[in-house]
């Protein structure tokens, strides 16, 4: 889905960084999409977490704007090249944890039913915190070994059809393993 032709640059790493892609194409107000990521932390393991932001210019601008006045068409397209990006990212990186903050007013389990549905990884466990209005997506792993102790999954999936505005549904398991383990990732 993204054209080759339209990426203006892409600097990100392992490290994090940027690409900016041109949506002139999509409507005369629209410029280009944005979008960053940034290694926030890592965890005690030294696997990376990145936060991901992306921003939406109009033709010429400096300044991220708010689309939600076009067209219903017209957004439906931005959002598939928003996540279009996204799924690079993951396929260029193959980040370990990605972290999605929602700052806008919209319902969050409306935009993780989004996630799930646009956004879905296999490789990837998908999380939704409430609280903090964040949408986290962690490599999933697998036992092997001498494997013991405890191990948290859970696992999302859309239970009815796009157009309904029902929430994925989430089974959590915890299962205790009585050898010592070691986590891989597959």
């Amino acid at each position: 889905m993204i054209e080759n032709d339209r990426v203006n640059w892409c600097d990100w790493t392992s490290n994090g960084g940027a690409l900016e892609y041109d949506l002139s194409y999509l409507h005369p107000e629209l410029g280009i999409l944005l979008q960053e990521y940034q290694v926030s932390s890592t965890t005690y393991e030294g696997k990376k977490i990145y936060q991901s932001d992306f921003y939406l210019f109009e033709v010429d601008s400096s300044v991220p704007r708010d689309f939600r006045h076009l067209p219903t068409q017209i957004k439906n397209e931005l959002w598939e090249m928003v996540f279009a990006v996204k799924r690079r990212f993951f396929e260029e990186i193959k980040p370990e944890i990605v972290e999605h903050f929602i700052d806008q007013e919209y319902s969050i389990e409306k935009r993780y039913k989004t996630y799930c549905d646009k956004l879905n990884l296999p490789d990837y466990e998908i999380d939704i915190d409430k609280i903090r209005r964040t949408i986290t997506y962690q490599k999933k792993t697998t036992l092997t070994g001498n494997g013991g102790g405890f191990i948290f999954t859970r696992r999302c999936t859309p239970v009815a059809p796009a157009a309904s505005s029902a929430p994925a549904a989430c089974e959590t398991r915890i299962t205790l393993f009585s050898r010592p383990y070691s986590l891989i990732k597959y």
